[in-house]
């Protein structure tokens, strides 16, 4: 499975929610945001490790926000909600990092890691296919 059952149950809830978006960590608006380069920036923006499902209301209100802000929550408008206050786990994950700067080295780790999980799974599926 992709999921443990823990997290199956947490995704489930947090899909049941309603609306979902792709969120960006890292803007998808280059403004060398925590020092990226233009050049990380149109490379690593869009890949899997940049990407987090999160609740659309919080992503229109996040918008083009800097990492440090997303996760406290500091320096936002008042009743604008940081990713600690999101039923994604993933966006929960992210808001106990204990960095406040989101750096490409951290969307290459993360990259890596979800590739790792997907082989895992898809390597597992293909061998219990050819049992059958």
């Amino acid at each position: 499975h992709l999921l443990h059952q823990d997290d199956a149950e947490k995704y489930s809830a947090f899909f049941e929610g309603g609306l979902v978006d792709i969120e960006h960590v890292c803007p998808k608006n280059w403004s060398n945001v925590d020092g990226w380069t233009q050049e990380e920036h149109e490379s690593l923006a869009n890949t899997i490790g940049n990407l987090i499902p999160l609740e659309r209301a919080i992503n229109i209100q996040l918008s083009n926000s800097s990492f440090r802000k997303k996760k406290t929550g500091e320096a936002l408008r008042h009743g604008i909600k940081p990713y600690s206050a999101s039923l994604s786990p993933e966006a929960n994950e992210l808001a106990m990092n204990t960095s406040d700067t989101w750096l490409p080295a951290d969307v290459t780790t993360r990259t890596e890691k979800k590739i790792a999980i997907l082989s895992d799974f898809f390597r597992v599926d293909t061998m219990n296919r050819d049992k059958s």
